[in-house]
Order: C-alpha cells, then sequence, then structure tokens
C-alpha cells in the first residue's frame, strides 16, 4: 500500500479509444516516474493513492483540460472523474452535485449512455448508495470469517459464546451501527436466546446481549431480556446465582427492582418462557418465613436488592417483615442484659466469644431486616442508634 498523502494529477487511462467513455485518472510525483491511482471511499472522495504499473498496456493520455493539469489532490479530496466527449476530455469532480453535474453536462450527447452513467456515478454517491455497498461488503466479508457462529445452529459451550464475543467486537473495531452485519448477530443471538435463555448462566447471557453501544440490542430490550431471566430465577429460589452479576451491573437496568420494573410495565414478551403466575410480593413473605425458622436474613436481604433495588418494600411485605424485625430487636436487648451479666463474671470468660458472636449475627439479622423495609438500609451501614441498638455491637 502506497502511504503518499498527497499527488499531481497528469494524466488518464482511457479504456476505450475514439468513442465517448469514462477514464481512470493517473497521478505522478515530481521527480519520480511512479504512476498512481486513487482509491475512493463512498462519497467518491480519494482515501488513498495506489500504486500502478499498468502490465495491462491500458493506453494513457495526458490530454487534460488546462485547469486540471498538474493539479494537487489530496487524501480526503473530490477527485477528479475524466471523460471524453468527441475526443475532448473533461473533468468532473466526484464532489459535484446532481444539479451541478446536470449542469456541466448539459451540452453533452445522451445517445450512447456515458452522460447517463457519469449522472447516476454522481447521484448514487450523493445519496450514499455506496456507502451502502460498502458496508454489505464488509458484512459479507466479517459473515464469512464467523461462519461457525452466524451461519452454525448456536451452542451453549463457552467456546461458542467467546466466538460470538469476538465476532461483535471484530464488527464494532470496523463498523459503526447501523450497520448491516448487526441484523445477522442479532438474529443468532436471539436464537441462542430462544435455545438457552432460560438456563444459561448469568455470565454467559451478559455475553450474549452485551451493551447498548455496541447497537445489537437496545437499552430496553437489554432490561426486557434480563428481567425474564431474573425473574425465572427468583422465582426458582436461585437469587444466590445471579446476586453476583446483578451487584456488578444489571442493578442499574431496575432501580426499582424487579418488582418496580413488573408494576410499570407488566410481563414482557421474551425470547425464552417466563414464569407469568409469580406474585414478587408473596416470594418475598415466603421468603421471610422460611428465613425466621432457619434463624438467618441474608437471603431476605438479597432477594429485597433485586425486587426492590431502591425502593422501600411494599405494604404487604412491610407487614411481615417489620413484626419480624420488632421481635428480633426485642430478643436482642434480652441477650445484651444477659450478655452483659456474663461478661461482669470473670469466671465466664471461656463463654465471652460465643456469647459476642452470638449477638453479631443478631445485629446482622436485624440490620438484613431493616434492608428488606428500607431502601436507605440496604448498604448495611450503620446508622448512629438506629432501631435503639447501639452500634458497638457492630464492632465485635
Amino acid at each position: 500500500m502506497n502511504r503518499r498523502s498527497k499527488a499531481r494529477f497528469s494524466r488518464c487511462i482511457r479504456l476505450i479509444d475514439r468513442v465517448n467513455s469514462i477514464g481512470v485518472p493517473v497521478f505522478t510525483l515530481p521527480n519520480s516516474n511512479a504512476m498512481l491511482i486513487p482509491e475512493t471511499d463512498g462519497d467518491l472522495k480519494i482515501a488513498r493513492f495506489l500504486d500502478f504499473y499498468n502490465e495491462a498496456s491500458y493506453p494513457i493520455k495526458s490530454d487534460l483540460p488546462l485547469s486540471e493539469r498538474n493539479r494537487w489532490y489530496s487524501i480526503g479530496d473530490a477527485g477528479p472523474i475524466p471523460a471524453w466527449f468527441d475526443d475532448e476530455c473533461l473533468v468532473l469532480p466526484s464532489g459535484a452535485s446532481i444539479d451541478d453535474a446536470r449542469e456541466m453536462l448539459r451540452d453533452k450527447p445522451a445517445a450512447d449512455g456515458v452522460k447517463g452513467d457519469l449522472l447516476k456515478l454522481i447521484r448514487d454517491a450523493r445519496r450514499g448508495v455506496f456507502w451502502e455497498r460498502q458496508k454489505q461488503w464488509q458484512a459479507d466479508d466479517i459473515a464469512a470469517r464467523f461462519g461457525d457462529v452466524l451461519f452454525a445452529a448456536p451452542s451453549h459451550a463457552r467456546y461458542w459464546v467467546s466466538r460470538y464475543r469476538v465476532a461483535v467486537r471484530n464488527v464494532r473495531a470496523l463498523t459503526q451501527p447501523p450497520h448491516p452485519i448487526d441484523a445477522k448477530l442479532k438474529a443468532t443471538a436471539l436464537e441462542w436466546l430462544r435455545s438457552f435463555g432460560s438456563k444459561t448462566d448469568p455470565k454467559r447471557l451478559a455475553s450474549m446481549i452485551g451493551n447498548s453501544a455496541e447497537g445489537i440490542f437496545s437499552d430496553r430490550e437489554q432490561q426486557t431480556i434480563w428481567f425474564s431471566y431474573l425473574s425465572n430465577k427468583v422465582n426458582a429460589g436461585n437469587v444466590n446465582e445471579i446476586y453476583e452479576e446483578w451487584r456488578s451491573g444489571v442493578s442499574r437496568m431496575f432501580p426499582r427492582g424487579l418488582y418496580g420494573y413488573y408494576i410499570e410495565h407488566g410481563w414482557p414478551e421474551a425470547p425464552f418462557p417466563i414464569i407469568r403466575s409469580a406474585d414478587f410480593r408473596q416470594l418475598m413473605i415466603d421468603k421471610l418465613y422460611s428465613a425466621e425458622r432457619t434463624g438467618g436474613f441474608e437471603s431476605c436481604y438479597r432477594l429485597a436488592q433485586v425486587l426492590f433495588n431502591n425502593a422501600d418494600a411494599p405494604n404487604e411485605v412491610s407487614e411481615s417483615a417489620a413484626q419480624f424485625l420488632r421481635d428480633r430487636i426485642r430478643r436482642f436487648h434480652e441477650d445484651v442484659d444477659d450478655a452483659y451479666e456474663v461478661f461482669r463474671q470473670r469466671h465466664n470468660s471461656h463463654r465471652w466469644r460465643g456469647v459476642a458472636q452470638g449477638l453479631l449475627m443478631d445485629y446482622t439479622s436485624i440490620q438484613h431486616l431493616d434492608a428488606v423495609l428500607h431502601a436507605d438500609a440496604r448498604d448495611l451501614v450503620v446508622v448512629g442508634t438506629r432501631h435503639g441498638v447501639q452500634t458497638m455491637f457492630s464492632r465485635l
């Protein structure tokens, strides 16, 4: 590839002699016998100069109009389009408007089709036809390189998912959305989601969905897919499976949690089946009663983050959670009074650590229940003597 940034327009390739025709501009450099021809972009602007050796012995002409002889052109300029009418060379600027091109060719004969070809060339350039054609060529090239992903049956294997990610990255390195290849990438992802979306793991799902900047799925489409996937996992009792991905960024799509999204949008249409009979409030209440029997509320805290995120719990949940919280606080204060008696007696020193750890576990349960109820408590930061519980117990 030649990396010269400018050259002089001094000659033309006249493909067909003695008839009206369109030629190819040839550029030269001072003190050099080298010949160059331009490669143009979709606007017919010069993208680069390529070495030309004329191995096919095309006829080279230098009968340019005086205004064009040895004129300098640079990369980024609208290039010259040479044409001959009645053996006289005319140079049409490739950046001309359709009206300007018509005016320049107004008195030229139309019978042999050269005039029409020139006008079509300018019209297609101004209307973006060549850009679209280049995009399609790019799409075909990328599709051929990633045929194992784009034209084969989807697979749940990590290797296949990683190949899809590589394809998306290559597409975005070469093109900007929207682009013809985007439709094929989206169709491939949707086929994968229909086959594996309801049973995959969060990381593979994230790899297939990507982000809106990639131009494959919009923000709303990503939100719909994630809601469908997360609600299925929540209904199956698999909050821990999705918790890491939720905390790492998915939560930003649902500022009021899955429950808030459902209240605003209802059940969306998704590429895979959704458990639509679920009542998120009842799921939370059932989880509270189950946790009360087992003695720990961390699972409730995690579920509340996913269901409500930055919103307080709805009234139906608050009634149950508030009752559990009141009971825990009352029992905690009773345990604190008993603990003081143990700590005052040195002969009970062998019990101090166990009693302290028990108090800390109870205190943590209070924090988790508080976080189920209140959005401002979900960061688990200790605030003053909230609920009458001294912060000293968070440092035991």
